[in-house]
């Protein structure tokens, strides 16, 4: 019996989508025009000349082009600090699933405490031990503390416990090969689903950090590009500040691009049941 379509449901739907969609829908049509249009035009809709490449063009060039180093930034901790802590979690995470040793229990339990603490509520002691070290303003500063990610770790000690069966591990084991080996040429291919939702997080996570490079970083030239825009929209409230809101908005719509492509690479390699049949019972 065909259910019929449910439309409460339908329409909840329709709302979150709109409520999801919406935001993203203002800052394309206002990406698209002048700085005196932003104010004097509804907000949903065209208006006046369209200036998004001439806001794009005055992106990269506004400020001696200091967007672009902002954006290279970025790169930079997203790549070491997202890719280093994916790699981190998967290595801790199949160590907790897979093997046994003295302390395991109290280790797993330190990355459930781990997970219910805040990431602001680490910032300030993080950022003086950090200048006790003399490693604040500098790309570490904001590179070292991205590399712990207790949530990703839990994660992957799930999914490792889940996706791969022990037996498959032992059957290696017998065949002579090594820990090492095992975990880089059997293990993490049957991890990949998971080592890619870990990975995603952790891209957004980083991409969007904001208040951990606010406080270790006072030189604009390792600023990303959340707490660059920021200082961008913020320059009209000071003194003889220049107000660049519509290149605040058309940075912000350059920024989300990469998140996208990075989704579309990925979603791909988001299969499940990798590990079907690879035992026989």
């Amino acid at each position: 019996m065909q259910r019929r379509p449910s439309w409460v449901l339908t329409a909840g739907m329709t709302l979150l989508l709109i409520y999801s969609v919406l935001p993203l829908f203002w800052l394309v049509i206002n990406s698209t025009k002048t700085q005196g249009a932003l104010f004097s035009s509804f907000g949903l809709w065209f208006s006046g000349p369209f200036a998004l490449f001439d806001n794009i063009q005055q992106v990269f060039t506004y400020g001696d082009g200091v967007f672009a180093r902002w954006l290279a930034n970025t790169l930079l901790y997203v790549v070491v600090g997202a890719g280093g802590s994916t790699f981190l979690a998967t290595l801790a995470g199949y160590g907790l699933a897979k093997f046994d040793f003295p302390g395991k229990r109290g280790a797993f339990a330190v990355v459930i405490a781990a997970i219910a603490v805040p990431g602001s509520a680490l910032a300030v002691p993080t950022f003086l031990l950090f200048s006790q070290l003399g490693l604040t303003n500098t790309p570490w500063s904001v590179l070292i503390p991205s590399l712990v990610t207790p949530f990703g770790l839990f994660l992957m000690w799930s999914y490792a416990r889940e996706s791969i069966p022990d037996e498959l591990v032992e059957a290696a084991r017998v065949d002579g090969a090594g820990e090492f080996r095992t975990f880089f040429t059997i293990s993490l291919r049957l991890l990949a689903p998971g080592v890619v939702s870990v990975l995603l997080l952790e891209i957004v996570g980083t991409w969007n950090n904001y208040f951990l490079p606010l406080i270790m970083l006072s030189d604009p030239q390792w600023y990303p590009l959340t707490v660059g825009l920021n200082q961008w929209s913020e320059q009209a409230n000071t003194a003889g500040g220049e107000a660049v809101f519509n290149l605040v908005i058309t940075g912000s719509l350059i920024t989300i691009v990469p998140i996208i492509v990075a989704f579309l690479l990925l979603q791909r390699f988001w299969q499940s049941g990798l590990a079907a049949g690879s035992v026989k019972q």
